[in-house]
């Protein structure tokens, strides 16, 4: 008798610490729960509570911001500025005809252009007009593209003149830069022959016209009218085989 209420004493405790294990249990993983939802509404409010700081900070200072931008917009319309509004196969052959100029002497010819070739032009970078619209910049109306035409001259010249030919290619009009240079020496003709790789950059999108390089009256050959040397001109690759 002792046993069986023994027994029914052990059975009610164990009963009972277990409805009390399953409250805590029931009330624990809610409060888990809201605990974890309260600490990502915090961080939620702290980056929102940033970010309105920054937006006051910024609304605070919107007078000296739009001076700041103005300045910056005008400033990068002068650069553009210096830039040409394309580049034509004009610009590519009077170009090699000042090359040419500076490096040859009077009397004595020492570079001969063998081929020119103009590649087709590419975009680089490009400032979309949705971008432009949203600036509402009395500077710039217009999608922007930065645009690169690369030309390569083949040709044959001494060393001297080379370096002639890189200083006139420094002091271009136009805004170039030397690309790559690929030079070997002719034992035959004691020159080097190679080909000179230049990149015309310039500007598509502004409020300026393109200006036609001025075609003058260039002499141009060989004291040498044996030599077997031609001036080709070609827009493709594909066109130069």
């Amino acid at each position: 008798m002792k046993l069986k209420q023994f027994n029914d004493k052990y059975l009610f405790g164990a009963v009972l610490v277990l409805c009390i294990a399953l409250g805590l249990l029931f009330y624990f993983v809610p409060y888990t729960n809201i605990v974890d939802s309260v600490g990502r509404l915090e961080q939620e409010n702290e980056t929102i509570r940033i970010h309105i700081g920054s937006l006051q900070t910024y609304y605070d200072n919107r007078e000296q911001n739009a001076a700041d931008t103005e300045i910056m917009l005008k400033e990068s319309s002068n650069i553009l500025s210096k830039y040409d509004s394309n580049i034509l196969v004009e610009d590519v052959i009077m170009e090699a005809v000042a090359i040419d100029e500076a490096a040859n002497d009077e009397y004595f010819q020492e570079m001969i252009f063998t081929q020119i070739v103009m590649e087709d032009p590419e975009t680089i970078f490009e400032v979309p007009q949705d971008v432009i619209t949203k600036v509402e910049s009395e500077e710039f109306t217009n999608a922007i593209k930065f645009r690169v035409a690369k030309s390569s001259y083949n040709n044959e010249l001494g060393y001297s003149t080379l370096k002639d030919v890189i200083a006139e290619i420094f002091a271009s009009k136009y805004n170039v830069n030397i690309q790559s240079l690929v030079y070997h020496l002719d034992e035959q003709t004691g020159l080097l022959a190679g080909t000179l790789n230049v990149g015309y950059y310039y500007v598509e999108g502004l409020d300026k016209e393109y200006v036609t390089p001025e075609l003058y009256d260039y002499e141009a050959g060989t004291g040498n009218i044996f030599t077997n040397t031609s001036l080709l001109l070609v827009e493709d690759e594909e066109d130069a085989q």
